[in-house]
């Protein structure tokens, strides 16, 4: 839009806090993801084979939960992820260009 019309800075700032705002949401869940996948490994670092059963049964448990990693997700539909922020923003410039190629 900004090279068929005279733009202001408002419309640049609307776009930059735009694509500011997606990735501040694929940082922290790429953050929390990262984060969680490693949980599983800790768990079986850790000196299961010297606690006592009982602790062993629940550390087992704690393992199979942890085996699924946590993820933001957007309304169910996709994860929040770098590769998510990547495809929007591919995606966008290439309708912007095919956009630009059909109007002009």
């Amino acid at each position: 839009m900004t090279r068929f019309y005279e733009s202001n800075i408002t419309n640049y700032m609307a776009a930059f806090t735009s694509i500011t705002q997606l990735f501040v949401l694929c940082f922290f869940g790429q953050i929390v993801k990262s984060r969680t996948q490693v949980i599983a490994g800790a768990f079986y670092m850790t000196k299961w084979y010297e606690m006592p059963l009982k602790e062993q049964k629940n550390l087992i448990i704690a393992m199979a939960v942890s085996q699924r990693p946590v993820n933001l997700e957007a309304g169910g539909i996709m994860d929040l992820t770098y590769e998510t922020f990547a495809s929007i923003i591919k995606a966008a410039v290439t309708y912007g260009a095919m956009l630009f190629t059909v109007l002009e």
